[in-house]
Formats: structure tokens, sequence, C-alpha cells
């Protein structure tokens, strides 16, 4: 396996976030110093992502396959937090996708009451906006 990092989310635990990079997938590193808010003081953090296919580990769970990690430590006071995107087992298809898609416009049509013209117009009416509710 390739490069491997280690965080410890709670020391009194001893609960550990890990992520190794596979041989034979490449991932970006992208690493950004920020400042977090935090009951009225602001504490700098390093935010660390890691994208494309690798393995994590958080605590006492399998290791699973990620897509995307990210990892925001901001010290001891305020703690890290830790993101994943579970990598699926077998890559979706073209339809798959277009049949997920559907299924999201045919939800917002069946809660909101409007046609979803947005998708196919580049924009479309409010909702509550359409003759029938008049």
């Amino acid at each position: 396996m390739g490069r491997k990092e280690v965080y410890c989310i709670d020391e009194r635990q001893q609960i550990y976030f890990t992520r190794w990079e596979l041989e034979d997938q490449s991932v970006e590193v992208e690493e950004k110093q920020r400042t977090t808010p935090y009951r009225h003081k602001d504490y700098p953090t390093r935010c660390v992502r890691w994208t494309g296919l690798h393995l994590t580990k958080y605590g006492d769970q399998p290791e699973q396959k990620s897509l995307g990690s990210m990892v925001c430590d901001a010290g001891p006071k305020v703690g890290v937090s830790v993101m994943t995107e579970r990598a699926p087992e077998v890559p979706y298809t073209p339809e798959e996708r277009a049949a997920g898609r559907e299924r999201i416009r045919q939800a917002v049509e069946r809660i909101y009451g409007c046609r979803c013209e947005w998708k196919t117009k580049g924009g479309g009416q409010n909702v509550g906006d359409t003759k029938e509710a008049s």
C-alpha cells in the first residue's frame, strides 16, 4: 500500500481515523489552512482532502473504500472532524444514473406539486407560481 495517514479523533477513547492510498489508484491531496469560529473565538484549522479511490478506517469499524475523504483538525479545544464519501461496490452505469435523476425529478414533482421544467429549460417557475395554484 501507498502513503498512510493516522488522526487521533478522541484521545480518551483511543478513536483513530486512518486512510491509505492504494498502489494502483491515483489520489489527489489538497491541504488548506483556515480559521474556524467556535464560541466567539477563531481557531486555526488544517483541512486535508483526499480525492480518488483509497481505503479508510474509523475507530473499530472495518476498512472501507472511499472516493473522497476530508479531515479538519482545529486543535485540542475544538477537535477533529472527519468526512468520507463511500465508494460504490460496482460503479453506476449511465442508465442507472439517468434512472436515479428521473426518480429525483419525480420526487420533486410529487413533493412540491410543480412541473420540473427547470431541468429542460434552464430555469422555470418558482414553486407556487403555477396556474393551478391560482
